[in-house]
Order: C-alpha cells, then structure tokens, then sequence
C-alpha cells in the first residue's frame, strides 16, 4: 500500500509539471522526500530452527575422483518442537564455484539430471521426514567450504571438506605426436561411470595430466628398446660360443698331455728292460 502510495504521489508531481513550471529537478527532490516518509520493511517468517536442524556428513575427506568417491551431506529440517518439516528447500553452494560438484542424491536419476541444470540439482525439497541428501565430489584437489541455507532464509552454516590428489598414474593420459598434428594415444584413464553433471565439471577443470611424447623421441625409444634385447642376445650367443671353444681347447690339450705322459712312461719301461738284460 505504501509503494503504491509513492507512485501516486510521483504520477501527479508529473501530471503537474505539465502544466506549470515546475522543474525536473524539483519533481526528483520531491519524490526523494516522499520516499524518506515512508519506512517499508519486511521479514520472511520460517518455521526451520536453526538450532536443532542438522547437518550430517558421511566424511571429512574423500579422493578427487567423482566416479568412485564422493561425500553424502544430510539436512534434517525440524521446527521449534523437534517436528520433521516436509517440502522445505534446501540449497548447497560451494566457495570453490562448479568445480565442486554438488548433487541432490533425489534427481540423481538419468532423466532428472539431465533435465536439470547445474544449479537445479543444489537444490532439493526435504521428504516427510524433513530429509535432503546431497552428494559432494570434485576432480580437484583441495579444501572446499560447503554452506547451506534452508528455506531461503534460514543459514544451516558450513563445513569442510578436503578432497585428496588421487594416485598416480590414476588420471593420466599418455600420448605420441604423429605427423600432421595427429595423436597416438597410448595410455588413458579407464572409462568413468559419470553422471552428466560430472561430466559438465570435467570439461569445466579440464582435470588430468597430459604427456605428449614428440615422434622422434618415441622412434628413438622404440628402437633402442627393439635392438637392446637383440644385442644382448648376440653378446650372449657370442661369450656361450668363446666359452665352448675354450673347453674344447682344453679337453684336446689335456688329451694330448697324457699322451705326452703315456708315451715317457713308455719310454721309461724300454730303457728299464733294455739296462735288466745288460745286467742279466
């Protein structure tokens, strides 16, 4: 009533000026001083207690990796006397921004979360028993502040979350630049089961690392790795041959020494028969 008062007020200071002298300027003033006369306020009234409404976490830290890691955040709205509130908003938000993915677990559904928009999905309504669950994931590293406001008045306050760097090599991608800005692509991540929302955040981070191997390297590589174990085997086949050689060289000078040796023994007995019959 009081706003539509002013307006009235300012339509007839216009009205005015149309037919006298009086000025924009004074017509502005006017308004201003109208406006300072009226004290319009106004309170949005919530039956959520923000004392004994909860907030639960599953955890305080989980991996980056939104495919098999990620923390469940319970809301449970109640009023002044512990009552469970029903169909109650509830939204999530994050100081990081996107890169943090935030999900209402009740359009986790193919068809709800791909009719949805980023901002949709965190929020969500609370079930018959006051209940909202969200799903927080991210593919970067880091320490994230989640906050939460709950009938769009009501702040829930906030919690932290660490998200740790996941193991190496878990999201690597390893490639070979062909000629004509082509790639080979020889190692990468496995396929990730995400949801459409994961995938926006992906493409929004761009999470990973990337090594591109230029060709002549790669060439280079493949050849020594090719001809080493190549090389190694000649080398062995060569030393295995030098060594037969050698045993054979051995045996026959060992043979030929004991003939040497039957052969003075034989000479010994001659000439020990030959002094026996000089002697007889």
């Amino acid at each position: 009533m009081f706003c539509g008062l002013f307006f009235f007020s300012v339509y007839l200071l216009i009205l005015l000026s149309s037919y006298s002298s009086i000025s924009l300027s004074s017509i502005a003033s006017a308004a201003s001083q109208i406006a300072s006369n009226f004290n319009v306020s106004g309170s949005v009234h919530s039956p959520v207690d923000k004392e004994k409404s909860k907030m639960e976490i599953s955890a305080k830290e989980t991996l980056a990796d939104p495919s098999s890691h990620s923390i469940l955040l319970t809301f449970r709205l109640v009023d002044s006397e512990g009552n469970p509130i029903s169909d109650r908003q509830v939204e999530v938000y994050s100081n990081r921004g996107q890169v943090d993915i935030i999900e209402a677990v009740s359009k986790l559904s193919q068809y709800k979360a791909q009719a949805s928009n980023i901002s949709d999905l965190q929020k969500d309504n609370t079930n018959q028993d006051g209940i909202a669950n969200f799903r927080i994931s991210s593919f970067i590293p880091g320490e994230a502040v989640i906050s939460a406001i709950a009938d769009n008045v009501v702040n829930l306050g906030s919690v932290k979350f660490t998200f740790l760097p996941p193991p190496f090599p878990a999201n690597i991608t390893i490639s070979v630049g062909l000629p004509g800005q082509k790639e080979w692509v020889l190692l990468s991540p496995p396929e990730q089961n995400l949801s459409p929302t994961q995938k926006a955040a992906k493409r929004l981070v761009n999470s990973g690392t990337k090594v591109k191997i230029p060709f002549w390297v790669f060439v280079s590589l493949s050849l020594w790795f090719l001809f080493t174990p190549v090389a190694l085997l000649v080398m062995i086949g060569f030393f295995a041959k030098i060594r037969k050689v050698e045993k054979e060289e051995f045996a026959l000078l060992k043979t030929v020494a004991e003939a040497r040796d039957l052969n003075s023994l034989q000479d010994g007995l001659k000439d020990h028969r030959l002094i026996s019959n000089r002697g007889g």
